[in-house]
């Protein structure tokens, strides 16, 4: 898997996405994979709002919340992240940015302004972000949403190496690549929000999917669950 970090301008508030796909035409091929930022997606849409509205955000962007002394934690898009995905780094001085409102109608709508202006027909387009992990210190790239790929590999039913068959193993193929495309990307002053990846193992669909749906597992099948009760 081949991994290539494209570099942009600052990308600036209400500023369309689809303007940065000069850059991409003479880099991005069929079954490539462009991995966004939420972040210049946020930016894009208009999500900035006044540090002042910190606190109040996170509890009503979160669809669960437990607090925490300098972070709080909470579950948004079936993801476990820090202060609902709000973040006060790369913003301007006195402001927040928020996570996209939707991130599987923003992934929805550039992979469509993708195949019309670009005109491609089999690649995927994911948005990614950093996340934290239970026991684990630091932090790794997460899929928030994707389109154009099968991100989860059900491998229940298939044997193993000593023909055992798999009860309960599924493959995070999106949050792998997004994992791998953020630690190229960075988390500071890089000016690297996008990357395409190529060669990645997955296979391409044209169906319409519900990404956030097939990455999130419910409460009483996830592992980590124990924890938050």
């Amino acid at each position: 898997m081949e991994i290539t970090p494209v570099k942009t301008r600052r990308i600036t508030e209400g500023q369309s996405i689809s303007q940065m796909f000069g850059i991409l035409s003479d880099k991005i091929k069929e079954k490539d994979i462009l991995v966004i930022s939420s972040k210049i997606i946020s930016y894009a849409e208009g999500r900035l709002t006044v540090e002042s509205e910190f606190e109040d955000l996170i509890r009503s962007e979160a669809e669960e919340f437990h607090e925490g002394k300098e972070v709080h934690l909470t579950r948004k898009c079936g993801i476990w992240v820090a202060n609902s995905g709000i973040d006060k780094s790369n913003a301007p001085d006195g402001q927040i940015v928020l996570w996209p409102e939707d991130p599987q109608k923003s992934v929805d709508e550039i992979y469509e302004q993708m195949k019309m202006q670009l005109r491609l027909n089999e690649f995927g387009v994911m948005m990614i972000d950093s996340v934290c992990h239970p026991g684990r210190r630091g932090t790794s790239g997460a899929c928030m949403a994707y389109v154009g790929f099968e991100g989860v590999s059900d491998e229940r039913g298939k044997k193993d190496l000593f023909g055992n068959e798999l009860q309960i193993t599924q493959v995070a193929k999106a949050d792998s690549i997004a994992d791998a495309a953020n630690l190229i990307m960075g988390e500071a002053n890089e000016s690297t929000p996008i990357c395409i990846v190529r060669g990645a193992p997955v296979e391409f669909t044209s169906e319409k999917i519900d990404s956030i749906k097939e990455m999130s597992i419910p409460s009483d099948e996830c592992i980590f669950n124990p924890l938050f009760k």
